[in-house]
Protein backbone atom coordinates (compact mmCIF):
# COMPACT_ATOMS: atom_id res chain seq x y z
CA UNK A 1 0.00 0.00 0.00
CA UNK A 2 1.11 3.54 -0.80
CA UNK A 3 1.44 5.63 2.39
CA UNK A 4 2.19 9.19 3.41
CA UNK A 5 2.11 11.26 6.60
CA UNK A 6 0.27 14.59 6.43
CA UNK A 7 -1.45 17.42 8.22
CA UNK A 8 -5.02 18.17 7.22
CA UNK A 9 -5.97 21.68 6.12
CA UNK A 10 -9.24 23.17 7.42
CA UNK A 11 -12.10 23.79 5.00
CA UNK A 12 -11.78 27.58 5.38
CA UNK A 13 -8.21 27.41 4.04
CA UNK A 14 -9.20 24.96 1.29
CA UNK A 15 -11.93 27.41 0.19
CA UNK A 16 -9.35 30.19 -0.18
CA UNK A 17 -7.00 27.87 -2.09
CA UNK A 18 -9.88 26.86 -4.40
CA UNK A 19 -10.55 30.57 -4.99
CA UNK A 20 -6.89 31.00 -5.96
CA UNK A 21 -7.13 28.01 -8.30
CA UNK A 22 -10.19 29.48 -10.02
CA UNK A 23 -8.31 32.72 -10.66
CA UNK A 24 -5.70 30.91 -12.76
CA UNK A 25 -5.81 30.00 -16.44
CA UNK A 26 -6.00 26.23 -16.18
CA UNK A 27 -4.69 25.48 -19.66
CA UNK A 28 -1.21 24.43 -18.46
CA UNK A 29 -2.33 23.15 -15.05
CA UNK A 30 -3.72 19.97 -13.54
CA UNK A 31 -5.41 21.35 -10.44
CA UNK A 32 -5.40 19.43 -7.18
CA UNK A 33 -8.94 18.82 -5.96
CA UNK A 34 -9.43 21.11 -2.95
CA UNK A 35 -10.63 18.16 -0.85
CA UNK A 36 -7.22 16.53 -1.42
CA UNK A 37 -5.06 19.50 -0.40
CA UNK A 38 -2.87 18.66 2.60
CA UNK A 39 0.61 19.30 4.00
CA UNK A 40 2.76 16.24 3.33
CA UNK A 41 5.26 15.63 6.12
CA UNK A 42 6.78 12.47 4.65
CA UNK A 43 5.92 10.35 1.62
CA UNK A 44 6.60 6.77 2.70
CA UNK A 45 5.84 5.10 -0.62
CA UNK A 46 4.90 1.46 -1.00
CA UNK A 47 4.73 -0.50 2.25
CA UNK A 48 3.51 -4.07 2.78
CA UNK A 49 1.50 -3.06 5.85
CA UNK A 50 0.49 0.06 7.76
CA UNK A 51 0.78 -1.52 11.22
CA UNK A 52 4.56 -1.10 11.68
CA UNK A 53 4.27 2.49 10.46
CA UNK A 54 1.43 3.20 12.91
CA UNK A 55 3.45 1.67 15.75
CA UNK A 56 6.43 3.92 15.00
CA UNK A 57 4.39 7.09 14.49
CA UNK A 58 2.55 6.53 17.77
CA UNK A 59 5.83 7.12 19.63
CA UNK A 60 5.98 10.76 18.47
CA UNK A 61 5.24 13.38 21.11
CA UNK A 62 4.52 16.92 19.89
CA UNK A 63 2.76 20.06 21.04
CA UNK A 64 0.07 21.93 19.09
CA UNK A 65 1.27 24.74 16.84
CA UNK A 66 -0.17 27.20 14.33
CA UNK A 67 0.55 27.44 10.59
CA UNK A 68 0.07 30.50 8.38
CA UNK A 69 -0.16 30.72 4.59
CA UNK A 70 2.58 32.72 2.94
CA UNK A 71 2.95 33.44 -0.78
CA UNK A 72 2.99 31.20 -3.85
CA UNK A 73 5.65 29.78 -6.10
CA UNK A 74 6.92 26.86 -8.16
CA UNK A 75 9.02 23.73 -7.73
CA UNK A 76 11.68 23.10 -8.78
CA UNK A 77 12.12 26.67 -10.12
CA UNK A 78 10.35 29.40 -12.12
CA UNK A 79 12.52 28.41 -15.09
CA UNK A 80 11.22 24.83 -14.88
CA UNK A 81 7.83 24.99 -13.16
CA UNK A 82 6.42 21.54 -12.39
CA UNK A 83 4.43 22.19 -9.19
CA UNK A 84 2.50 25.33 -8.23
CA UNK A 85 2.29 25.76 -4.45
CA UNK A 86 1.22 28.04 -1.64
CA UNK A 87 3.85 28.30 1.08
CA UNK A 88 3.63 28.18 4.83
CA UNK A 89 5.59 30.43 7.17
CA UNK A 90 8.45 28.78 8.99
CA UNK A 91 7.26 27.36 12.28
CA UNK A 92 9.49 25.59 14.80
CA UNK A 93 6.61 23.36 15.93
CA UNK A 94 6.14 22.12 12.36
CA UNK A 95 9.84 21.57 11.77
CA UNK A 96 10.23 19.77 15.08
CA UNK A 97 7.39 17.39 14.22
CA UNK A 98 8.70 16.84 10.72
CA UNK A 99 12.22 16.06 12.02
CA UNK A 100 10.79 13.48 14.44
CA UNK A 101 9.03 11.76 11.55
CA UNK A 102 12.19 11.86 9.42
CA UNK A 103 14.12 10.21 12.27
CA UNK A 104 11.75 7.25 12.02
CA UNK A 105 11.57 7.07 8.21
CA UNK A 106 14.17 8.10 5.67
CA UNK A 107 12.75 11.11 3.83
CA UNK A 108 12.22 10.87 0.09
CA UNK A 109 13.51 14.43 -0.34
CA UNK A 110 14.17 17.51 1.74
CA UNK A 111 11.12 19.03 3.40
CA UNK A 112 9.67 22.33 2.24
CA UNK A 113 6.41 23.37 3.88
CA UNK A 114 3.87 23.91 1.10
CA UNK A 115 0.38 23.09 -0.12
CA UNK A 116 0.26 21.93 -3.73
CA UNK A 117 -2.34 23.77 -5.84
CA UNK A 118 -1.53 22.27 -9.23
CA UNK A 119 0.90 20.32 -11.33
CA UNK A 120 2.19 22.14 -14.40
CA UNK A 121 1.86 20.42 -17.75
CA UNK A 122 4.58 20.95 -20.30
CA UNK A 123 4.39 24.63 -21.19
CA UNK A 124 6.02 26.49 -24.04
CA UNK A 125 8.06 29.56 -23.13
CA UNK A 126 5.21 32.01 -23.80
CA UNK A 127 2.75 30.02 -21.66
CA UNK A 128 5.34 29.61 -18.92
CA UNK A 129 5.91 33.38 -18.77
CA UNK A 130 2.15 34.04 -18.66
CA UNK A 131 1.75 31.50 -15.86
CA UNK A 132 4.59 33.07 -13.87
CA UNK A 133 2.93 36.48 -14.23
CA UNK A 134 -0.44 35.08 -13.10
CA UNK A 135 1.10 33.49 -10.01
CA UNK A 136 2.98 36.70 -9.19
CA UNK A 137 -0.42 38.48 -9.10
CA UNK A 138 -1.99 35.93 -6.73
CA UNK A 139 -2.97 37.47 -3.41
CA UNK A 140 -2.57 34.73 -0.84
CA UNK A 141 -4.35 35.65 2.38
CA UNK A 142 -2.22 35.07 5.45
CA UNK A 143 -4.76 32.69 6.92
CA UNK A 144 -3.64 30.71 9.93
CA UNK A 145 -4.86 27.45 11.41
CA UNK A 146 -4.04 25.37 14.46
CA UNK A 147 -2.43 21.96 14.13
CA UNK A 148 -3.39 19.50 16.83
CA UNK A 149 -2.88 16.25 14.91
CA UNK A 150 -1.31 14.59 11.93
CA UNK A 151 -2.46 11.51 10.03
CA UNK A 152 -1.20 8.46 8.23
CA UNK A 153 -2.87 8.20 4.82
CA UNK A 154 -3.19 5.48 2.24
CA UNK A 155 -3.18 6.75 -1.35
CA UNK A 156 -4.84 4.79 -4.14
CA UNK A 157 -4.13 6.02 -7.64
CA UNK A 158 -7.10 5.93 -10.01
CA UNK A 159 -7.85 7.19 -13.51
CA UNK A 160 -9.82 10.05 -11.90
CA UNK A 161 -6.97 11.01 -9.57
CA UNK A 162 -5.75 9.83 -6.18
CA UNK A 163 -8.11 8.68 -3.46
CA UNK A 164 -6.87 9.29 0.09
CA UNK A 165 -7.95 7.28 3.11
CA UNK A 166 -6.92 8.27 6.63
CA UNK A 167 -5.70 5.17 8.44
CA UNK A 168 -4.73 6.66 11.79
CA UNK A 169 -4.71 10.04 13.57
CA UNK A 170 -1.92 11.05 15.95
CA UNK A 171 -2.87 13.82 18.37
CA UNK A 172 -0.68 16.44 20.00
CA UNK A 173 -0.14 16.41 23.72
CA UNK A 174 -2.01 19.39 25.10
Amino acid sequence: MRLFVAIDVPDSVKEHLAFLQRSLDRQELRLIQPKNIHLTLNFLGERPSAEPVIDRLSTIDFSPFTLRLSGAGFFPSPENPRVLWVGLEDDEGLFSLQRKIDELFTPEKSFRAHLTLARVKRAQEQERLRLLAEVARLRVKQLSFPVRAFKLYKSTLTALGPVYEALETFKATE
